[in-house]
């Protein structure tokens, strides 16, 4: 205990005011890009970005309209309606359903009110999610202060505030699951993943681990999150809506630039996949993930410590994700703490570093490739090898 208390102490001075830095510069541009009376930016973009999406489909459930839902001209024309200063953003309609639930409180309101309503509780949340993650590792946590400036720093959480984002509900989703899980409550962890139907893409690997290991409780919660999103979302817009989205999901899928605008800000395995020709890149895709999925069943197997799991679990699900923008990236820091915490080297902790700047730094806007997958999937790979192979230092106490 006194070597990691002392490692501790050693490693976050000069990180520590590295997060500071960054933290400053970062929120300072946030804020002042923000500071310009009206719904645009002092760049000239609409304030919230992709929030604006979210405000119409809010509107369309408080309408109750299941066919404003999926058509993408009646939905941009109530986005326009509703922001006339956002008639050039055009969103393909791709989340399910009880996503417009989620936002018809905040569609009550103004846009810019509800935008920043929104911001307020991706704020709230992740401060609530960082804290319980940096709590759970009460034997031998790191600064305090250290953690909250690399909070405050992590370019995806920068840029899902200021996009106006959903992905502060997988975030609550894995955080509270993994907490559950650890304290033996595996029903409850499921009713938290269960959440992750809002951003199915994060999906994956939960399935994958959940079967093979067969977490049998675990799924009977994700299964009653899931059976009351559908409910729920078929008691406002009609059990047709789920059909829709079915055609849509597939046709995204088919078509996955249709959601990808801007390649360079992806981060999973798909986005340096997509560098090969279809359907080479695809095919690569798939193997890779599956090489993902494999070592993480190896390692739920393993005698390991269920928050170290729980972290792995959410680096795979951000690597196998065939769409993951910088913003999704924002489940990373919960899992970044448990599993650097439980791995506690050097060398590890240099790695998920260099993982933040490349997050800060989009390397495939210059050079095609994105050195945040390659970091982050030496990061899972480092890992689960520790976890897997004898002798494993699962023994640690977290």
């Amino acid at each position: 205990m006194p070597r990691r208390r002392s490692f501790w102490i050693v490693q976050s001075r000069e990180a520590r005011v590295h997060a500071a830095i960054v933290a400053a510069v970062l929120w300072i541009i946030g804020i002042v890009t923000l500071l310009r009376p009206g719904p645009l930016d002092a760049f000239g973009n609409l304030k919230g970005g992709d929030f604006v999406h979210f405000y119409a489909l809010g509107h369309v459930a408080l309408a109750r309209d299941a066919g404003g839902l999926y058509d993408r001209v009646a939905l941009h024309d109530r986005q326009t309606a509703l922001v006339p200063a956002s008639g050039t953003e055009h969103y393909d309609p791709a989340y399910p359903p009880q996503v417009a639930l989620l936002f018809a409180p905040f569609a009550r309101a103004p846009f810019l009110p509800a935008f920043l309503a929104w911001a307020g509780c991706i704020i709230a949340i992740y401060v609530v999610c960082v804290r319980a993650a940096w709590k759970s590792l009460a034997a031998s946590p790191p600064d305090g202060w250290l953690v909250a400036w690399a909070a405050a720093a992590f370019p995806p959480f920068w840029n899902l505030v200021l996009h106006g984002q959903s992905t502060v509900v997988p975030l609550m989703a894995f955080t509270g699951g993994a907490l559950a899980f650890t304290h033996g409550h595996k029903f409850v962890a499921g009713l938290c993943l269960g959440l992750l139907a809002v951003k199915p893409q994060f999906a994956l690997a939960v399935a994958v681990v959940s079967v093979v290991t067969a977490q049998g409780r675990m799924i009977a919660g994700m299964f009653v999150t899931c059976a009351a999103q559908v409910l729920a979302a078929a008691a406002v817009f009609g059990s047709g809506a789920w059909f829709e989205y079915a055609g849509v999901a597939r046709e995204m899928l088919l078509r996955p630039a249709l959601i990808e605008p801007r390649p360079y800000q992806l981060h999973s395995i798909r986005a340096v996949t997509r560098l090969l020709p279809e359907p080479a890149g695809a095919i690569l895709w798939g193997v890779a993930s599956v090489a993902v999925l494999w070592m993480l069943c190896r390692v739920w197997r393993a005698p390991v410590p269920p928050l170290a799991k729980f972290g792995l679990m959410v680096f795979a699900s951000a690597l196998v994700s065939p769409h993951l923008t910088v913003y999704d990236a924002t489940v990373l820091f919960p899992a970044a703490l448990w599993v650097g915490a439980w791995v506690c080297s050097e060398k590890y902790w240099s790695l998920e570093y260099w993982t933040v700047v490349a997050f800060l730094a989009p390397t495939a806007w210059l050079i095609g490739l994105q050195a945040s997958v390659v970091l982050l999937a030496v990061l899972f790979f480092t890992a689960a090898a520790a976890a897997v192979s004898p002798p494993a230092i699962a023994d640690l106490d977290m």
